[in-house]
C-alpha cells in the first residue's frame, strides 16, 4: 500500500505559519474536505533563521539546505515555505540537493499569473529589503515581466507597515491607509504583494493584487493533486 502523502509546511515565523495553515484549511473547506488532513508541519528553528536574514549567507545557505535535505526523506508531495524572502536562498540551494525537493514557489506562480492575465509589468510591495534587492527583480525580468517600486515616501512608509504588523502593534488607522495605497496602486499597474505580513492585512480583492502567499497555497493545492 503507498504511503499518504501531504503537503509539508516548513514551519517559520508564527503569524506566517498560521496564515498558510489558514488559507489551506479555507481551501479545502470550499471543497468540502476539511474533514480530511492534506498537510502537515515540519519543525524548523525560526528564531536562529529569522536572525540570519535577510541577506544570503553560508550559514543561511548551509541552514536551509539542511532542511531541505531532511524534507526529501519525508512523505512530501510539496513543500511550503511561509516566508518569501527565503526563497532567495531556497532558489540557490536546492540545485546542490542529491535530489529535488518539490516547492510550491511564490516567484513562479506570480510570472505564471501575470502571463495568463498579459500582464507585462507589476509594482512590488514588501521590505525594505525585497523591494529593493535585485532577487524578485531580476527573476521577473528574466520572465519579461518589468517590475517597479513605490516611490520613496510610500516605501518608507510601507516597510514601517510591515515592522508594525511583524510587531503586532499595528493600528486600524494605519490599515486602513495601507490598503488605500495597495487599492490607489493597483489603478495603476498589477500589485505584487511580497510579505507575509501584507497578506495579512491586505482586504483589497481586485485582479490587479496578486498575493504571493495565496499564490503559493493554490500552486501547492494543485501541486499535490496532481
Amino acid at each position: 500500500m503507498k504511503p499518504k502523502q501531504f503537503i509539508g509546511v516548513l514551519e517559520m515565523g508564527q503569524a506566517s505559519t498560521q496564515l498558510y495553515i489558514r488559507l489551506l484549511n479555507e481551501s479545502y473547506s470550499n471543497e468540502q474536505q476539511n474533514n480530511i488532513k492534506q498537510f502537515e508541519l515540519i519543525p524548523s528553528d525560526f528564531e536562529k533563521i529569522n536572525t540570519l536574514l535577510p541577506k544570503r549567507s553560508i550559514k543561511l545557505d548551509t541552514l536551509i539546505a539542511s532542511y531541505l535535505e531532511e524534507i526529501r526523506f519525508n512523505n512530501f508531495k510539496v513543500v511550503l515555505i511561509p516566508n518569501i524572502t527565503i526563497h532567495e536562498t531556497v532558489d540557490a540551494v536546492i540545485n546542490t540537493l542529491e535530489a529535488p525537493v518539490p516547492v510550491a514557489h511564490p516567484l513562479s506562480g506570480t510570472i505564471n499569473r501575470l502571463h495568463q492575465a498579459g500582464m507585462d509589468r507589476a509594482i512590488l510591495f514588501g521590505s525594505r529589503y525585497t523591494m529593493t534587492s535585485n532577487y524578485i527583480k531580476e527573476v521577473l525580468e528574466n520572465a519579461e515581466i518589468a517590475i517597479n517600486i513605490p516611490n520613496q515616501e510610500d516605501l518608507e512608509f510601507i516597510d514601517w507597515v510591515r515592522r508594525q504588523v511583524y510587531a503586532e502593534s499595528v493600528s486600524a488607522e494605519t490599515l486602513k491607509i495601507f490598503n488605500d495605497l495597495v487599492e490607489s496602486y493597483s489603478n495603476e499597474s498589477t500589485v505584487v504583494l511580497a510579505c507575509t505580513e501584507f497578506s495579512l492585512i491586505s482586504t483589497i480583492r481586485n485582479e490587479r493584487i496578486l498575493d504571493m502567499a495565496a499564490i503559493q497555497v493554490e500552486d501547492a493545492i494543485s501541486m499535490f493533486e496532481q
